[in-house]
């Protein structure tokens, strides 16, 4: 099947802090640099007396993900990609779904969940 037209556009990150969720990730604006995160960040977005989430990924981690995916479609059916798992610099990333319209993937950011545990 090979590479999905436009596929840039059409890959989702989900938070992987949520198992039983699916949460996008969003773009926030950091001190420096975009980044994605988990919406359940920001008080708003969560439960009373629910912990925020300090899930996130850098837009360099993005595009290396990218480049996996990139890679990964060369050759491979579509389908066979829903499953597929990697771990790259204390970021584990796993394809959740998989479709010719769009790629979930999620993500989870060991690191910065440690961080925020005070690991």
């Amino acid at each position: 099947m090979g590479m999905i037209r436009g596929f840039w556009n059409s890959v989702q990150v989900i938070c992987g802090n949520h198992r039983n969720e699916q949460i996008e990730m969003t773009v926030q604006e950091g001190p420096s640099s975009l980044f994605y995160a988990c919406p359940k960040y920001h008080p708003e977005n969560r439960t009373e007396g629910e912990r925020p989430c300090f899930n996130r990924l850098s837009l360099a981690e993005y595009e290396n993900m990218l480049s996996v995916l990139s890679d990964l479609l060369m050759g491979d059916d579509i389908v066979k990609l829903q499953g597929y798992h990697w771990k790259k610099n204390g970021v584990e990333f796993k394809i959740d779904s998989c479709s010719d319209e769009k790629i979930v993937v999620q993500v989870l950011n060991q690191r910065a969940i440690a961080r925020s545990r005070g690991n």
